[in-house]
């Protein structure tokens, strides 16, 4: 990215070309011009010797300087994309080896991320909690425009139907990510208080959740864009081990009016790892031994 003051412009360009041999067929139905009946098709299969694409993407933007940066965080920028999925410049054997480009259209966006504080009373070896709440909102807006015919051709392919609109997009997501540190207690009459180790209790990250405000506006839509949450979780109690659960949110398609909020556990996935390091630091919450892997030879030494 270039800086230029406190705004960041950030460019990407990526290009990729492909090519394979040997026998490839694609399959379509058309009308049967041999029927009256508008609802009668035929099956058509055509065998080509190989494929081969070349995609050219670039993409650019502007962050702009940061509002309340001591409390909310706010980012807002500026970004230009592409009007629908696939590169800016593609060409394949439905263009007969010819470049053909799609458009681009503004996106706006903003995202917030304040950290919220509170501290609870201690328990067992920690004489001090303190709970830390960063949520994660972030906003953002691209308009409605159009895709050209060509390009559209080059995506679809034959017999299948064309897209030649991107609707306007306007996507609020938030997040949530959650730490319970603890102070270690120290022994009465020592002097050191302010140095007392810290320990992470338990941190919980929990998925974004969507919700597009222009899907809502269409007949039979909801707003709604996430389908699942994914929740994890770390302690340095157990260090190495990782804790996921996903839950499933609703009963039918999500975004359809025939979804209902039901949420159910889907998946759940562990992780744990042991290494003397592990013991080291679980013993040196609990008091017990040098948390320091050079704490031995410091014995050794005195």
């Amino acid at each position: 990215p270039f800086r230029i003051g406190a705004f960041n412009w950030q460019n990407s360009l990526q290009v990729a070309d492909e090519q394979t041999t040997g026998r490839d067929s694609v399959q379509f139905r058309v009308d049967d011009p041999t029927t009256s009946d508008p609802f009668d098709s035929t099956l058509v299969t055509q065998i080509f010797p190989g494929d081969f694409s070349t995609a050219v993407d670039w993409n650019t933007g502007i962050n702009l300087p940061v509002l309340f940066r001591g409390s909310w965080k706010v980012q807002p920028a500026l970004g230009i994309a592409n009007t629908t999925t696939g590169p800016f410049m593609l060409r394949n054997r439905n263009t007969n080896g010819d470049f053909v480009t799609q458009g681009k259209r503004f996106r706006f966006s903003a995202t917030a991320s304040p950290t919220l504080f509170a501290f609870l009373p201690g328990f067992g070896v920690a004489s001090r909690i303190r709970h830390s709440l960063s949520p994660n909102l972030s906003w953002n807006y691209s308009p409605a425009a159009s895709v050209p015919v060509e390009f559209a051709q080059a995506l679809a392919g034959p017999g299948q139907p064309l897209q030649l609109r991107s609707d306007a997009t306007q996507t609020m997501s938030l997040g949530l990510s959650q730490t319970f540190e603890a102070k270690a207690k120290t022994a009465a009459g020592d002097t050191a208080a302010g140095d007392a180790r810290k320990f992470r209790v338990l941190s919980i990250n929990s998925s974004p959740i969507s919700y597009d405000f222009e899907q809502a506006k269409k007949p039979g839509r909801t707003g709604w864009v996430t389908d699942a949450v994914t929740n994890s979780l770390l302690s340095d109690l157990l260090p190495q081990f990782t804790l996921s659960f996903t839950h499933d949110l609703w009963r039918g398609a999500v975004g359809t009016d025939a979804a209902s909020f039901a949420p159910f556990l889907s998946s759940v996935s562990a992780s744990f790892g042991i290494s003397s390091n592990t013991l080291r630091s679980i013993g040196s919450i609990f008091g017990l031994g040098d948390p320091s892997p050079t704490g031995s030879r410091r014995e050794q030494d005195d």
